[in-house]
């Protein structure tokens, strides 16, 4: 739940910080036609703290995670719940019957939120990647000594390095030659499992959804590298696209990539493919 969550709320503060000159200041009263923010789907909110809050619970248990964990969906959902209040101010043009009071009320509560909220998000997903690197390496490394390289190692092996290639490319200033050997490592892997696959395809129908969308994130990693690479600006088109919250529509966006690996791991979850190895 937390992808889904985080990047609603990231999208929003992202729309709102592109409305106003001044994000800190926020709504003047002299704005024309302020645009609404993104809203946080609410079932988001819901299944996160329901989700949660049940795994904090579980034994054996993990003091570190299940604090950030806990601290950050506390600090999520009244955020997420005030940006949903604050896109329907602006949507309904609140606005212009209360000359902006309701807007600068607003954003002291927001503010204030999202300055709680920041930190204990970054501190939550350093903590995901700890457990869940560490979680995936020791399985890939059981896998191949029982089986070999087979195709549950090939399966576990892409989706730890899709994990890492995500987070290597989120700021502009990665390294494109070590995230370049990184991609070509992972498509050859891919491939490994492909070719595994088609060995005997009729015991492995959900393989080939999953190997499209490896190749779709692979897509979107090459893209991502050759506008950071070639120092590739964006329109003023792709821009409107990034201030709105449609990132992922921009070729070379980061946005595009976490779409993509977002959806790779639907795919992965939902094919249930741990049946077939």
């Amino acid at each position: 739940c937390y992808n889904n969550l985080q990047a609603d709320i990231y999208r929003a503060v992202n729309r709102y910080a592109n409305t106003f000159d001044d994000f800190r200041t926020g709504p003047t009263g002299k704005e024309d036609d302020p645009s609404p923010l993104v809203p946080v789907y609410p079932a988001f909110i819901q299944d996160c703290r329901k989700d949660i809050k049940a795994a904090a619970e579980l034994k054996p248990a993990f003091a570190s995670l299940d604090s950030a964990a806990l601290a950050f969906i506390n600090a999520a959902g009244p955020l997420a719940e005030t940006i949903n209040s604050m896109n329907k101010y602006y949507d309904q043009d609140n606005f212009k019957d209360d000359a902006f009071a309701g807007a600068k009320a607003f954003h002291k509560t927001f503010i204030k939120q999202f300055d709680e909220f920041d930190p204990i998000a970054k501190k939550y997903i350093a903590e995901i990647t700890i457990m869940s690197g560490q979680h995936a390496a020791n399985e890939i490394k059981a896998t191949e000594k029982k089986e070999g390289k087979s195709i549950k190692y090939y399966t576990l092996l892409t989706m730890q390095e899709a994990e890492t290639l995500n987070d290597a490319v989120a700021d502009d200033s990665f390294d494109v030659a070590a995230v370049s050997k990184q991609l070509a490592d992972f498509e050859e892997h891919t491939q490994k499992l492909n070719e595994k696959i088609n060995v005997d395809i009729d015991k492995h129908r959900s393989f080939p959804g999953f190997i499209s969308e490896l190749e779709k994130f692979q897509g979107k990693v090459k893209k991502r590298i050759r506008r950071v690479r070639d120092n590739v600006a964006y329109t003023s088109h792709e821009q409107d696209y990034l201030n709105s919250g449609s990132g992922d529509m921009v070729d070379g966006s980061y946005e595009a990539v976490v779409k993509a690996y977002n959806e790779l791991i639907d795919t992965y979850n939902g094919y249930h493919l741990e049946r077939e190895f």
